[in-house]
């Protein structure tokens, strides 16, 4: 592994994490215990297109800290490759105002990559995800996350996302990510504990 891929993302996390323990808890008034689905497509300029599905959820514990997990199952259309990423991590939150915060995450990711002809392709690596989170109006919450990603090869995506409050603890809302390869587009739906 070579070390010069992880030291801009050591330095983001580690300078975001010494920033400040200290804030209160939550300001804005934002859950982290939800469980979410998400259909996927994905919208290749030097990969393929395909789609899928994405579940995860979020728990959060004392002190600004949370705890996600996530399944996504993906298939590429030309070729059929079907892809399972599976991924667990820590997070905490910083408060930036009342209707702000942000936050940043640290997961563990591992990748398996089926092919028709019986060839798998596995490997295991991390993800770094750093960002802000808040509510535009009180039914409306938006997202801009910046994501890297170190499997197969390392990948780094801007990510927005928008969510409509359907009801107190149900919202509805998409997504649109781009990276070096192409983009992404989401839609789905969170439900908060």
């Amino acid at each position: 592994m070579d070390i010069r891929k992880l030291t801009l993302p050591v330095i983001l996390v580690l300078t975001f994490f010494s920033s400040g323990f200290s804030t209160p808890t939550n300001a804005a008034d934002l859950k982290y215990t939800y469980v979410e689905g998400r259909y996927f497509v994905n919208i290749g300029m030097d990969v393929e297109n395909g789609d899928g599905f994405v579940l995860s959820a979020s728990y959060k514990l004392q002190y600004d800290i949370f705890v996600t997990g996530g399944l996504a199952k993906l298939e590429a259309d030309d070729s059929e490759v079907e892809s399972q990423i599976i991924s667990g991590g820590l997070g905490y939150i910083y408060s930036l105002n009342n209707n702000w915060n942000a936050d940043a995450k640290l997961s563990f990711v591992k990748v398996e990559n089926d092919f028709p002809k019986g060839k798998d392709d596995d490997d295991t690596g991390y993800q770094i995800e750093t960002g802000v989170r808040g509510l535009l109006k009180p039914e409306l919450e938006l997202q801009a996350h910046i994501t890297y990603t170190d499997t197969f090869l390392a990948t780094t995506a801007l990510v927005f996302s928008a969510d409509y409050y359907l009801k107190p603890n149900i919202s509805a809302g998409t997504s649109f990510g781009i990276d070096g390869d192409g983009g992404s587009f989401t839609l789905g739906a969170k439900y908060y504990f």
